[in-house]
Formats: structure tokens, C-alpha cells, sequence
């Protein structure tokens, strides 16, 4: 229990927990959490959420030291600094341009760092399906459990990636901008998910902007 995947594996057997178990808690798979175990993937992108899940600090996950698991620190939600990007849920975006940012700031347990080229209006989002992952290796793919940053002061042109809602719906939709026959669609990589007509009913939310750690153009 020397370093990061000793301690996150030894508290969640701590917890009762199985690797599936876990890795619903945080939105993963459970190879995710496997690989994760073994060393062989970057922890810091789940740390949050892995301390939420196991109710132990982030400081105590990354550095130790070594303690007893029963009184491992608990799990402190961290405080918004003014160069964080909060991490919203995909049904809270529609309140976020309603004069609700507030409110739904005081619920937020989860930043991203901000970087120089997006607005102060920029929000993050951690995908909850697989629509944007596509089944060629040669096409950049978003995956499930990942982070993502949306501007909403970006125009969306052609081939951007935007969140969108269509319609009444309350819970926004993850889509590339396509065109065809002089038509704007809003088109999932996966095609088991449908390509939906940019018209009157769809309001866009932002162009997403970062995706692990690289910006898209």
C-alpha cells in the first residue's frame, strides 16, 4: 500500500467493494479500474472521483502516509478557485444559462483546471455514454467517464463538437456538427445512437473545446 494503486485498491476492498462495483460509483469501466490497479494508467484524472467513491481525501490517496484504513480521512469536496472549471451534470446545463449558475456552483464537488484560451463562462461535463466513440481507430474518439470543456461564447461551425438539447428534452446531447446537402446535423460517432436535424427545437450549449489533456481545433 505503498503508492497509488496500492492504496486505491486496498481501501476498496476495505469498502466491500468489487472492481465493477467501483467503477460504476465513479462512471468507469472495470478494465478502467483494473488498469488502474495494475499501474498501468495515469491516476490523476480519477483521483476525485475515486476519493469521493471511497471516502478518503485526494491528499491522502496521492501521498499516503501509510495508516490504518479505518481512519483514513475522509473525503473533503474541494472549494472553487476563480482558475477551476466546475464539472456540472448533463440535466443541470440548461439551468446553467438560467440564472441558476449559482445555485448549482454550491452543489458542484468536482473542478478542472481553467486554461488561458476559454471563457469564464466555460463549464466541464464527464461523458455518460459512448455516442462519441467511434469503432475506427483512426477517428479521434471521446469515451465514457472522460472529461470534456465547452465554451458557450464559441460559435458552432461545421465539424465543430457541441452539447446541444433537442426539444423539451432536460439532459443536453454530445454531437459533431455536419453537413449535408446544405443541412446542418448533429451527428454521434457511434451510429448506434441517432443523427439528429439542427433546426428550430435544437439549442446549442457550447463548443467542446479540451478533451485529455489536448485542444480541439
Amino acid at each position: 500500500m505503498q503508492d497509488f494503486k496500492g492504496r486505491v485498491k486496498a481501501l476498496r476492498l476495505y469498502r466491500k467493494l468489487t472492481q465493477t462495483g467501483l467503477a460504476k460509483l465513479i462512471g468507469v469501466t472495470p478494465q478502467a479500474i483494473q488498469k488502474l490497479e495494475a499501474g498501468n494508467v495515469k491516476e490523476t484524472r480519477l483521483t476525485m472521483s475515486l476519493g469521493k467513491a471511497l471516502n478518503a481525501s485526494i491528499k491522502w490517496l496521492e501521498t499516503g502516509p501509510e495508516m490504518d484504513l479505518n481512519v483514513v480521512p475522509p473525503y473533503s469536496p474541494p472549494k472553487a478557485q476563480p482558475e477551476e472549471i466546475p464539472v456540472i451534470a448533463w440535466t443541470d446545463i440548461p439551468a446553467w444559462f438560467t440564472g441558476k449558475k449559482k445555485a448549482l456552483l454550491d452543489s458542484v464537488t468536482e473542478y478542472q483546471p481553467r486554461f488561458h484560451n476559454v471563457s469564464l463562462n466555460s463549464y466541464a461535463l464527464r461523458l455518460n455514454n459512448d455516442a462519441m466513440t467511434s469503432p475506427r481507430s483512426n477517428v479521434k474518439s471521446f469515451y465514457k467517464g472522460e472529461i470534456i470543456i465547452v465554451d458557450p461564447e464559441i460559435e458552432a461551425k461545421e465539424n465543430s463538437y457541441v452539447i446541444a438539447t433537442i426539444g423539451d428534452s432536460k439532459e443536453a446531447v454530445f454531437r459533431q456538427v455536419v453537413r449535408d446537402g446544405g443541412i446542418d446535423y448533429l451527428k454521434p460517432l457511434n451510429s448506434q445512437y441517432p443523427t439528429l436535424e439542427r433546426g428550430k427545437d435544437v439549442t446549442i450549449y457550447g463548443v467542446v473545446v479540451f478533451y485529455l489533456g489536448a485542444l480541439i481545433n
